[in-house]
């Protein structure tokens, strides 16, 4: 083995992975598997709760609408 191969980066060629046809989120966490609800105001709501976004506050929720082919969509997202 000579010296740039040692240092150097090669990714692997081949990833083994699979996509499960689920609606559920998975946690590495250990917790049980959550739906994900069809309707954005119970997500939003889920969330909220979860955790404890009045009283937490290094999570932020933003709400927001998105616009696509002239309809307005609410959407949400929460920063850590």
């Amino acid at each position: 083995m000579n010296i740039k191969q040692l240092f150097q980066y090669q990714p692997a060629k081949n990833y083994n992975f699979t996509l499960n046809q689920s609606n559920s989120i998975q946690s590495n966490s250990g917790e049980t598997t959550q739906e994900v609800y069809p309707n954005v105001d119970l997500n939003l709501k889920f969330i909220k709760n979860k955790y404890s976004s009045p009283i937490n506050s290094d999570i932020m929720i933003r709400e927001f609408l998105l616009t696509a082919r002239n309809i307005r969509l609410q959407s949400f997202s929460d920063l850590y």
